[in-house]
């Protein structure tokens, strides 16, 4: 915790997770990491630029969805594989936008305009893709269905259940499967790598560095955030959190307060302390 400036994101990111990835003292006289096997860094920044980088396709959903239109009998029968149903694929994608379901315009003097495609109207798939259907949803459909949404979809299949459930349990539910990454808020970004990071079966005693996980969230998103905190501490991670909410600091078996003020003024340790 500490003051804007004060040295928060100096001492997490340039001393401990450089240290750590360097194998040496970085910025600091010495550092010592006991029982800590891997360190994951779980911040803001963008995951993919292209709108073909989906929540879908980050969080693993979309293989597992592209593999079960490949099985439908409608699909067998037009001989259409699971590569198909990829928009990343020239087998399934519309040829126009190439799957994105937008064009890029770019303009010489403002930032580039995106804008519907006019072959497949944004829907990102030719056609004869877009007829093959799963309960009357078609892949298109899927896609902008939200994960709350598509828990209903596909409540008899236990591996789409899973990465469903997780990444409703941290307060993104409302989101579409294929949002573009690129458009996701920095709170939305780093809830969505820690979601990936609680799908994959990592050993425990890894040290996980947030950076203001609670940007933007409601009161109960914050609980929701909280639990799950928890539910990697007793796993057998340690957390170490750059945070302004007092739920989340109240939370925290240690606070680390950085000052008294930012700038050339901070980076004093103020209290370390339960």
């Amino acid at each position: 915790t500490g003051v804007s400036g004060s040295g928060k994101s100096s001492l997490a990111f340039d001393v401990i997770a450089a240290s750590y990835a360097a194998g040496i003292a970085i910025n600091c006289d010495a550092i010592f990491f006991h029982n800590i096997q891997q360190l994951l860094v779980i911040d803001q920044e963008k995951i993919g630029a292209s709108p073909l980088s989906t929540a879908a396709t980050y969080s693993g959903l979309f293989d597992l969805i592209r593999d079960l239109f490949a099985k439908l009998e409608e699909s067998k029968s037009r001989k259409l594989k699971k590569s198909h149903f990829s928009f990343n694929s020239k087998d399934g994608a519309c040829p126009v936008c190439k799957g994105m379901g937008q064009l890029k315009i770019s303009m010489d003097f403002l930032s580039d305009v995106w804008t519907p495609c006019d072959a497949c109207h944004g829907k990102r798939y030719q056609e004869k893709i877009l007829e093959i259907t799963f309960k009357e949803y078609n892949i298109n459909d899927i896609l902008n269905s939200s994960v709350s949404q598509a828990k209903a979809i596909f409540q008899d299949y236990p591996k789409l259940q899973h990465i469903l459930n997780t990444i409703e349990e941290i307060g993104l539910g409302y989101l579409k499967l294929g949002q573009a990454t690129s458009t996701l808020s920095g709170g939305e970004t780093q809830r969505l790598k820690l979601a990936n990071e609680l799908l994959k079966e990592n050993s425990s005693n890894s040290l996980i560095i947030f950076d203001e996980p609670s940007t933007g969230l409601h009161m109960q998103d914050v609980e929701r955030l909280i639990k799950v905190f928890q539910k990697l501490i007793h796993k057998g991670h340690s957390l170490l959190v750059i945070e302004h909410h007092q739920a989340i600091i109240q939370a925290s078996d240690w606070q680390i307060d950085l000052g008294p003020d930012g700038g050339d003024d901070g980076g004093e340790l103020i209290y370390n302390g339960e």
